[in-house]
């Protein structure tokens, strides 16, 4: 769990919590939606790039590696790899975050990010209001820009389950059978 200013950990199926800074700038804050995990290390973006640690590390390092500070707008992990939408940029570490691959540098990318899913070859990227979300099927080395809901729908989530993709909009949930190609509302937000 986190807030604008502190990642709080449960050891103990959420029974009491500690605040968990250690190695953080403290004047940083803590932007939301950006917590990942991959394996047992749990990553953390900030306004200055990403941090990760292990299970049973004590403080957070840095995972920034070849990448400048920059904001970290969205994390998200894959079976593979780690995922971040950073500055005007989306990029995939596999080395928990010792180097980054810029996968796309679509100008897009700073229109208000706010959510990332990755299964197999399929990126969606939820980017906010008008062309509201960002879909490859090819691991991002060809994107098409969609609508999730119309035109002034904001996506706010992106999940898997029972062989379906689901995003949580403004105007409600949505579902996709084909990997964000197209969508039908499942419920009215």
């Amino acid at each position: 769990m986190f807030s604008s200013e502190d990642i709080y950990m449960s050891v103990d199926t959420g029974r009491t919590w500690s605040v968990e800074n250690s190695g953080l700038d403290p004047s940083e804050d803590i932007i939301s939606t950006t917590l990942a995990v991959k394996g047992d290390t749990l990553f953390a973006g900030t306004e200055t790039g990403v941090f990760c640690r292990t299970s049973g590390e004590k403080s957070w390092r840095s995972a920034q590696g070849n990448v400048p500070n920059n904001a970290v707008w969205v994390l998200c992990s894959s079976s593979d790899a780690v995922y971040a939408i950073m500055g005007r940029g989306l990029y995939r570490t596999r080395n928990s975050g010792m180097s980054w691959t810029l996968i796309d540098s679509n100008s897009t990318w700073h229109l208000n990010p706010s959510t990332l899913l990755v299964q197999d070859s399929v990126i969606i990227a939820g980017i906010g209001i008008g062309y509201n979300s960002n879909v490859s099927t090819n691991l991002g080395v060809t994107w098409t820009a969609g609508h999730i809901g119309s035109t002034h729908s904001s996506v706010n989530a992106l999940v898997l389950g029972a062989g379906a993709l689901y995003a949580g909009t403004s105007e409600g949930v949505f579902r996709s059978l084909d990997h964000g190609t197209t969508w039908t509302a499942v419920s009215a937000g």
